[in-house]
């Protein structure tokens, strides 16, 4: 009896060691536990800070626990504020900081799981998991009330379940990826473009489908096409609300101000047949106001709703309808400017030292990983025409690699059509998936090293096992 005991445990224990390496790499750990103890030392103390937008999302919960909808913001960051109000009402800010590291350091693990679906070199693993936990743009989002960190935490979670879906043709993937994609949108509304790659994830199973190469079960398509459709009725039906209590048909007021902004300062704005807002934007530069600054004070005029409630977008409508060549430039124009300049450095200065007398000209070691836009236009290029090569060459699709390069690609459309001031907040998701990529294709680049290096040496030792 005692003999048998003794032979099984070493097998259970080795099974549950598996299983504990299976789930927890070794490589995992070691990057986890230095971003940890960097996190710590970078930023010596848990604090939580505001910025203008905070004060905001605290207003809006009245509205949405009256079952109305805010203009200006949608519900999912408002709750969670309320929820922490109510929890540890004494220390709200620092107890929703709290969430958003433990949110942060769980997305960790899925962002190097989904790094695993791509490499099995457990140093191009770690390398990618420590920059992620070390990016000072990422990492100092989880101090502020904004909606950033989670947008970045759950846009990783997100692509980790949309990649096993493309790989496995697991339909629950798939309905738990739109699901997230109605909820990543009513968290922040820049992340609609989610639901184009959300359609584009389907591609592979409905080719399959057609030419009958696989078979599945009705309700399997059924629930995520019933999700889909749920989610879009849900996103109309909200922007029907926001039609009905605010006078405009959309997700949030914000993206109507951000465009009026762009119009102003593409100077399309003084042939409007709405001499009111013309001559309110006229008499506010006439003060010195910079256009972004007459174009926010001209905005902050009109912004009664009960009156006029779509003047303003209105206005945006016919000044880009009237001269479409002048808007397009400016954005295009707005898009290099943004890349000559490392705006996310600047945020890095104003928002990540929250210790008295930092100095905070002083270069810290995420600072370096805090990189300028144009890397990630760099990676997205690099990344769009590396797919293309492959399919030219072998006849098919990186399917994985040209969702992630999507997600990139929708932040960065995101980004172009946003007001500039919002410019550094909304680049902020694309730079763990540039990270990934650009270390994916290293790490594809390594791989055909060592394979011709050892394809070279294979044959050499062939040549001299012939002599």
């Amino acid at each position: 009896m005692s003999s048998k005991e003794t032979s099984v445990k070493p097998a259970d224990s080795k099974g549950v060691l598996d299983k504990i390496k299976l789930y927890f790499p070794p490589a995992f750990i070691v990057s986890f536990v230095f971003n940890l103890f960097y996190g710590i030392f970078y930023y010596r103390q848990f604090a939580a800070s505001d910025l203008y937008d905070t004060v905001s999302y605290f207003a809006a919960i009245d509205n949405i626990l009256q079952g109305k909808t805010d203009f200006l913001r949608t519900p999912v960051y408002p709750l969670f504020l309320d929820f922490c109000r109510k929890v540890n009402p004494d220390h709200v800010k620092e107890f929703a900081v709290a969430i958003q590291f433990v949110v942060f350091y769980i997305s960790m693990w899925f962002f190097y799981k989904l790094m695993s679906r791509f490499t099995s070199n457990p140093a191009f693993l770690a390398t990618a998991t420590i920059f992620y936990g070390c990016m000072s743009p990422v990492i100092g989002y989880n101090y502020l009330l904004l909606t950033e960190s989670f947008s970045i935490s759950g846009l990783v979670i997100f692509a980790y379940l949309l990649v096993l879906f493309v790989e496995k043709r697991k339909y629950g993937y798939y309905t738990a990826c739109i699901l997230g994609t109605f909820f990543m949108t009513m968290l922040r509304p820049s992340a609609v473009y989610l639901y184009i790659v959300v359609a584009v994830a389907a591609i592979p199973s409905v080719i399959a489908l057609i030419r009958k190469k696989r078979t599945v079960k009705l309700h399997e398509i059924l629930v995520p096409v019933a999700s889909f459709v749920l989610c879009i009725a849900a996103l109309l039906g909200y922007m029907g609300k926001n039609k009905k209590e605010y006078g405009f048909f959309g997700i949030s007021y914000v993206s109507e101000m951000n465009r009026f902004y762009d119009v102003v300062q593409a100077d399309i704005w003084s042939d409007n047949q709405d001499s009111m807002v013309v001559n309110c934007i006229a008499e506010n530069i006439g003060t010195g106001s910079s256009p972004l600054g007459a174009a926010i004070e001209t905005e902050i005029n009109f912004r009664n709703f009960k009156t006029e409630p779509d003047r303003i977008p209105e206005f945006s409508r016919s000044a880009i309808k009237a001269h479409p060549d002048k808007y397009y430039y400016y954005l295009a124009k707005k898009v290099l400017r943004m890349g000559e300049t490392n705006t996310e450095y600047f945020l890095t200065n104003d928002s990540f030292y929250f210790k008295e007398g930092a100095d905070k000209s002083t270069l810290w070691i995420g600072d370096l990983l805090d990189f300028n836009v144009n890397f990630v236009y760099f990676v997205f290029l690099l990344s769009a025409i590396g797919i293309i090569a492959y399919g030219i060459r072998k006849k098919d699709v990186l399917w994985s690699m040209l969702l992630i390069t999507l997600i990139i690609g929708g932040q960065l459309g995101v980004n172009v059509l946003a007001g500039p001031a919002e410019f550094h907040r909304l680049n902020a998701p694309c730079y763990p998936f540039a990270i990934m990529l650009a270390l994916i294709w290293a790490g594809l680049a390594f791989d055909k090293l060592i394979e011709k290096k050892s394809g070279e040496e294979g044959s050499s030792s062939c040549d001299q096992t012939r002599k």
